[in-house]
């Protein structure tokens, strides 16, 4: 069961009304999930709470960051590919480019997490 939280750097920290469903939609593609298995939580960050060093305000970009946690990982040989498929359909569904789209994969939830109790 995959699950993402999605950080959006916006101006007013506002967060399209559709987008988590969307993300859930394409991220479910990817991994090839049965309906309702794939959970995405987003939330917006306005801009003013958001910094890179040495970057004037006005010219910082937009990133999108992502949270990763899946049961089990898939083959060494398929994480590559799938990296790059959710990094591009994130930005796809965002309106941001590929290189703003950040992903931190979690360790595997089997054995640490428990659903439902």
């Amino acid at each position: 069961m995959p699950i993402l939280n999605v950080e959006l750097v916006t101006d007013d920290g506002q967060v399209p009304a559709d987008l988590a469903a969307r993300i859930a939609d394409a991220a479910g593609n990817i991994f090839d999930a049965e309906l309702g298995r794939v959970w995405v939580k987003l939330a917006g960050t306005p801009t003013h709470c958001y910094a890179e060093n040495a970057v004037p305000q006005d010219e910082t970009p937009r990133p999108v960051f992502v949270s990763v946690l899946l049961w089990t990982h898939p083959p060494a040989n398929e994480w590559e590919r799938t990296v790059k498929a959710l990094t591009r359909a994130i930005a796809q569904c965002s309106g941001r480019p590929t290189e703003n789209v950040h992903l931190l994969l979690e360790p595997e939830a089997r054995g640490r997490i428990a659903f439902g109790g």
